[in-house]
């Protein structure tokens, strides 16, 4: 198959757009209002999954993407 340097340029344009969309989803969750030393020591064995995730913050960005026609638009554009 033919190497596409479009299609590799839009993907990372797709890549950059996911990676912003979650650094703001994630932004969003924080509790910046928690002072510094709230900070607490966690032993790592101790943990145990409760409640896994099915489906992961790039699979929901990319269904979010594909509503809002981003894939078409980044096509239109290249």
């Amino acid at each position: 198959m033919g190497h596409n340097p479009g299609a590799c340029r839009a993907q990372g344009e797709l890549e950059a757009v996911a990676q912003r969309y979650q650094a703001l989803i994630l932004a969003t969750r924080c509790d910046h209002k928690k002072a510094p030393d709230s900070f607490q020591s966690v032993d790592i064995d101790s943990l145990e999954l409760v409640r896994p995730r099915r489906v992961g913050i790039e699979s929901m960005v990319l269904h979010a993407i594909g509503q809002v026609g981003l894939r078409g638009k980044l096509a239109a554009i290249t």
